[in-house]
């Protein structure tokens, strides 16, 4: 690693601003510590680290240290998806029915009643968060999704726990908040391309 004394791409005032920034919000606990690593061409060139990695062991961000990634993985599967893409492997007006059953025939969320899918959800729905599916919420859509994060909880440590295939084809059984298509929402949608992208590669995602 260079030190960064030796940094030419990045003039020492903008460092500094990246480290008062992270600094900020350790101070302000709004995050208890941060690493951040900057690489060009295959080469590190800043490596910075400030705060702790456990408020209660009181232990030191490091290298190593584990972060929680909660939907920083979604550019990870969408880039997972274009990959396949390129290759030929997928097509992003395909209905995500072809690889998992369970989103044939599905149901929209009309408030007093649930009525059928005008057309099915595609692998481009699912990237642009335009499909209907949802986290949570009040309405039909939410609440089914909800009654799904349960049950994959109550398995979780059991012996059969719930894979991320078996995961998305029973959300394809619960009710979509809006047509496909029609609006945006943030939602399930990209926990669903991963499961189509284990199923297209054939490997754990």
């Amino acid at each position: 690693m260079l030190e960064e004394e030796q940094i030419t791409v990045f003039e020492n005032t903008e460092i500094n601003q990246i480290k008062k920034v992270l600094k900020d919000h350790i101070d302000n606990n709004y995050i208890a510590g941060a690493n951040l690593m900057i690489i060009k061409d295959g080469e590190e060139i800043l490596y910075h680290e400030d705060g702790l990695a456990d408020r209660k062991s009181g232990a030191q961000i490091k290298r190593n240290s584990i972060f929680r990634l909660y939907s920083m993985t979604k550019p990870i599967t969408a880039t997972a998806v274009m990959i396949l893409l390129e290759r030929g492997e997928i097509d992003l007006y395909e209905p995500v029915s072809k690889y998992l059953p369970g989103f044939k025939d599905q149901m929209v969320d009309a408030g007093d009643c649930l009525v059928p899918v005008e057309r099915e959800v595609t692998l481009k729905d699912l990237l642009s968060m335009t499909s209907g599916l949802v986290y949570g919420g009040e309405h039909r859509a939410g609440k089914d999704t909800e009654a799904l994060f349960k049950e994959i909880d109550s398995r979780l440590l059991g012996d059969k726990p719930m894979n991320t295939i078996e995961a998305m084809n029973k959300l394809g059984r619960c009710a979509l908040a809006f047509q496909p298509g029609t609006s945006w929402t943030y939602g399930t949608s990209a926990d669903v391309l991963g499961a189509i992208v284990e199923i297209v590669s054939g490997k754990r995602f």
